[in-house]
C-alpha cells in the first residue's frame, strides 16, 4: 500500500510540474496557427495549444510568414531569441508586442495605423504601403528605415546611426535633421518645399515629386541626384555625379556637367542649349525643350531622345548609339547612321530621305540622292563666300549678305527634295528676299560657292 501511495503521489507531482514548465497557449488568429503548426508540429499539443517553452519556438532566429493571409500575430512574443521577422503582405491592423531580441522587422503591405514599441535592438524597419499616421521613437540602432506609402504627415527624430531612409508617397510637409551617417534619402513625392542641409557623406539623393523651388549645397560625395518635377528655375553647382534627373521643372541652363556623368534626364524644362556633354555619358533624354541644336555628342552615348525641341540639324552620331529618338523637330537631313542603331523614331519631322540605310531599323524611305539637299557632296559644301543669312529662322522675309562685300550672283531656293523653287541674279551684295508666302519648313539658299540652310515659320 506504501508504494502504491507513493507512486500515485509521484505521477501527480510529474503531471503537477509538467503543467508548469509547459505552458499552453491558443493562438487566435486560424492562419497563424497554422503556419506555426506547420513549421513547429512538435510544439503543438493535440489540441493544437502551442507550447510555449518548446525548444524550436524560443531558440528560432528567423520568422517568415509573408502574404499567409494572417489577421493578427498574437503569440510571437514567445519566440524569445527572433532576430528577422517577415510578415510582409498580409491583413494585419496592428502588431503585437515584438521579441526584444528582434533585429529585421518586414511588415509592409498590411493594413497597419500603428506601430507598437520598437525594441532598441532594431536595425531595419520595412513598413511599405501602410495606413500609418506616425512611427514611434526609432531605436537608435536603427540603420535602414523604409516608410513609403503611408499617410505620414511627419518623421520623428533620426537616430545617428541611420544611413538609409526612404519615405516616399506620403504627406509630408517637412524632413527631421538628418543624421551625418546618411548615404541615401528617399524623400519623393511628398510636400515638400524645403530641404534640410544634406549629410556630408549622402551618395543619394531622390527628392522627386514634391514642391521645391530651391536646392542648397549638394555634398561633393553625391553620385545619384533626382529632382524631377518639382518648381526648380536652376540647380546648384554639380558634383561628381553618376546619374542626373531634373526632368519636368522650369529650368533655362543647366551648370556645367560633371565628367563623371553617366546617365542625364533633363526633359520638360526651358532649355535653350545644352552645355558639353561628358566623355563618359552613355544616355541622354532632353526632350521637350527649347533647344534649336544639340552639342557634340560623346562616342560613349548609347542613348539619345530628342523629341519635342526646335532642333534643325544632328550633330555626328556616336559608333555605339543603339536608340535615337528625333521626332517632333524641324529636322529635314541626318548624319550618317551608326549600324549600332537598332531602335530608330523620327515622327512629325522633314526627313524625306537617309543618308544610309539599317535593315529592318529605318523607316520606308529612300536614299539621298546627288540632286537631294540631304546629299553629303550637297550639304558639307565649304561657303567661301562668307554668306550669311538673317535672321535664322526665318518668317517673312530673308537678308542675304556677303561679308566680304562681293557680289552675291546667282543664288538658288531649294526646298527639303532637292528642287529648286526661284532662282535669283543679285548684283549687289546684299538682298532682301521676299519669302512670306513660302510654306513652313526646312529650305536652302544655294550659290555658286556657298549653302545656307534655314527655317520658314
Amino acid at each position: 500500500m506504501q508504494i502504491k501511495s507513493a507512486l500515485r503521489a509521484f505521477v501527480i507531482l510529474f503531471f503537477i510540474s509538467s503543467n508548469i514548465w509547459a505552458q499552453h497557449f491558443w493562438v487566435p488568429d486560424a492562419a497563424f496557427r497554422n503556419q506555426l503548426k506547420i513549421k513547429y508540429p512538435s510544439c503543438f499539443t493535440l489540441q493544437d495549444s502551442l507550447l510555449t517553452n518548446c525548444a524550436p519556438i524560443t531558440t528560432d532566429t528567423a520568422l517568415n510568414v509573408r502574404y499567409s493571409s494572417l489577421q493578427n500575430l498574437t503569440g510571437i512574443h514567445f519566440f524569445s531569441g527572433l532576430r528577422y521577422l517577415d510578415c510582409a503582405g498580409n491583413n494585419l491592423t496592428s502588431l503585437p508586442t515584438l521579441p526584444v531580441s528582434l533585429r529585421t522587422l518586414f511588415c509592409a503591405h498590411n493594413y497597419l495605423d500603428s506601430l507598437p514599441y520598437l525594441p532598441d535592438s532594431l536595425i531595419f524597419i520595412d513598413c511599405t504601403a501602410n495606413l500609418l499616421t506616425s512611427i514611434p521613437i526609432l531605436p537608435n540602432s536603427l540603420i535602414t528605415l523604409q516608410c513609403d506609402g503611408n499617410l505620414l504627415p511627419t518623421l520623428p527624430t533620426l537616430p545617428n546611426a541611420l544611413r538609409a531612409l526612404s519615405c516616399r508617397n506620403n504627406l509630408l510637409t517637412i524632413l527631421p535633421s538628418l543624421p551625418n551617417s546618411l548615404s541615401g534619402l528617399g524623400c519623393g513625392y511628398n510636400l515638400l518645399t524645403t530641404l534640410p542641409a544634406m549629410p556630408v557623406d549622402l551618395r543619394g539623393l531622390y527628392c522627386e515629386g514634391n514642391f521645391l523651388s530651391t536646392i542648397g549645397p549638394l555634398p561633393a560625395s553625391l553620385e545619384y541626384f533626382w529632382c524631377s518635377n518639382n518648381l526648380l528655375t536652376s540647380l546648384p553647382t554639380l558634383p561628381n555625379l553618376i546619374q542626373l534627373a531634373c526632368s519636368q521643372n522650369f529650368i533655362p541652363i543647366l551648370p556645367q556637367l560633371p565628367s563623371s556623368l553617366y546617365e542625364m534626364g533633363c526633359s520638360g524644362n526651358l532649355l535653350t542649349s545644352l552645355p558639353s556633354l561628358p566623355n563618359m555619358m552613355r544616355s541622354l533624354d532632353c526632350s521637350n525643350n527649347l533647344l534649336t541644336a544639340l552639342p557634340a555628342l560623346p562616342d560613349s552615348l548609347e542613348w539619345l531622345e530628342c523629341p519635342l525641341n526646335q532642333i534643325s540639324s544632328i550633330p555626328q552620331l556616336p559608333t555605339k548609339l543603339h536608340y535615337l529618338n528625333v521626332s517632333d523637330n524641324p529636322i529635314a537631313c541626318l548624319p550618317q547612321l551608326p549600324i549600332s542603331l537598332n531602335y530608330f523614331v523620327m515622327n512629325n519631322t522633314s526627313i524625306i530621305c537617309l543618308p544610309n540605310i539599317l535593315n529592318g531599323v529605318t523607316p520606308n524611305l529612300p536614299i539621298c540622292t546627288s540632286a537631294s539637299p540631304c546629299n553629303p557632296l550637297f550639304i558639307d559644301k565649304l561657303n567661301v563666300a562668307q554668306i550669311k543669312i538673317f535672321s535664322n529662322p526665318i518668317s517673312k522675309t530673308a537678308l542675304i549678305s556677303c561679308n566680304q562685300g562681293e557680289i552675291i550672283g546667282k543664288v538658288e531656293l531649294i526646298n527639303n527634295l532637292g528642287i529648286t523653287l526661284q532662282t535669283k541674279i543679285i548684283s549687289s551684295t546684299s538682298f532682301i528676299w521676299d519669302l512670306e508666302n513660302l510654306p513652313s519648313g526646312m529650305y536652302w539658299f544655294k550659290g555658286q560657292q556657298w549653302i545656307e540652310k534655314f527655317l520658314k515659320i
